[in-house]
C-alpha cells in the first residue's frame, strides 16, 4: 500500500546517535536532539549517584560505580534505554519490555502496536506503524 499524502518521518543517522533518531522516529518528528538526551542522561546519572551515596560512600560498590562513569551515555554518544524511556515519558509514552507480562498482547498480536524500540548489536532502531503499514526506521 502506498502512502498517499502522508509523510513518513525518518532521520539519517549521525555518529552513534541512533538513540536520538530512534526516539524521533517513534514520535514521527524532530523533537529531541543529542543535547536533550545528554541532559536527560546527566539527570539520571545524578539521581543514581545520589542513591549510591545514600547507601554509603565508603563501600566498594560506591567507588566502583564512581570509577565506571555514566551508564546512561557512552563516550561515543550511544544512550541507555533509561534515557529513551525518560524522553518518551515527556509525551506520556511508556517503554514496556517485550518480556514483561504487560507486553503479552504485543507479543500475541504485534500488528496492534504502533511502535517498537529495538536494540541489536549496539544499534537502536524503530519499527513504526504509519497509516497501517510497518516500517523499520
Amino acid at each position: 500500500m502506498a502512502l498517499t499524502g502522508v509523510m513518513l518521518y525518518h532521520e539519517v543517522q549521525e555518529s552513534k546517535l541512533c538513540a536520538v533518531h530512534c526516539v524521533n522516529t517513534v514520535l514521527q518528528g524532530p523533537f529531541f536532539s543529542e543535547l536533550d538526551l545528554a541532559a536527560m542522561a546527566a539527570d539520571l546519572d545524578s539521581a543514581e549517584r545520589q542513591m549510591m551515596m545514600e547507601s554509603g560512600i565508603n563501600t566498594v560498590d560506591y567507588w566502583r560505580f564512581m570509577v565506571e562513569g555514566s551508564s546512561n551515555v557512552a563516550p561515543d554518544g550511544n544512550f541507555s534505554i533509561q534515557v529513551l524511556e525518560k524522553a518518551l515519558e515527556v509525551w506520556d509514552l511508556r517503554v514496556i519490555p517485550l518480556e514483561s507480562p504487560e507486553a503479552h498482547d504485543a507479543r500475541t498480536d504485534p500488528q496492534r502496536e504502533d511502535a517498537f524500540i529495538c536494540h541489536l548489536h549496539d544499534h537502536w532502531f524503530t519499527i513504526r506503524k504509519v497509516v497501517g503499514e510497518c516500517y523499520k526506521l
